[in-house]
């Protein structure tokens, strides 16, 4: 098989998977359905435009953020870790936080939307597209990982506890 091939199918599903992390920490939440696709279209804004700034930015700046990498993940986890403590503990008590702490599960940390320009950077060096066609082609990835997880998660009929759960796993995974 092409390496091309591989490595833009690679790329790709990396993508995927920060869409399915968005996407479970939507679906485990009490989030209309109205909200989860703002969110999800706001990844597909922030990629068109992040795709779009390709040929702006210089590698090196990216690597300042990159070189934070440990330190903000050590970070995040810790975040997950106490807001999946906290959103169950507040469940148990009868009282549902999960509508406020998904975004710690939801939103990118800085590395990862590094991990995204440089996903449209290395993707424009293997496949001659412009930087916005790009950014609309991880966008487009992002945007359904980020509705069909969330709405696949909202079908199992868990409880914020579950995404309390998910939030402890991901952040001592993180660590």
């Amino acid at each position: 098989m092409n390496m091309v091939i591989l490595t833009v199918v690679g790329i790709l599903m990396a993508i995927l998977l920060f869409g399915v992390k968005t996407g479970i920490g939507c679906g485990f939440s009490n989030r209309s359905l109205k909200s989860i696709l703002l969110l999800a279209s706001s990844y597909l804004i922030l990629s068109i435009v992040l795709g779009s700034l390709i040929g702006y930015v210089d590698q090196s700046n990216l690597d300042i953020i990159a070189s934070m990498g440990m330190s903000l993940h050590v970070l995040v986890a810790l975040l997950l870790i106490g807001a999946g403590i906290y959103t169950q503990k507040q469940w148990n008590c009868g009282c549902d936080v999960s509508h406020r702490t998904f975004l710690v599960i939801s939103l990118p940390c800085p590395v990862c939307l590094t991990a995204l320009f440089i996903s449209c950077m290395l993707l424009a060096s293997y496949i001659d597209m412009s930087g916005t066609l790009i950014g609309l082609l991880v966008g487009v990835v992002f945007f359904i990982s980020v509705v069909s997880t969330s709405l696949l998660c909202k079908k199992l009929g868990k409880t914020p506890e579950t995404l309390g759960n998910i939030m402890m796993i991901l952040g001592i995974y993180y660590l």
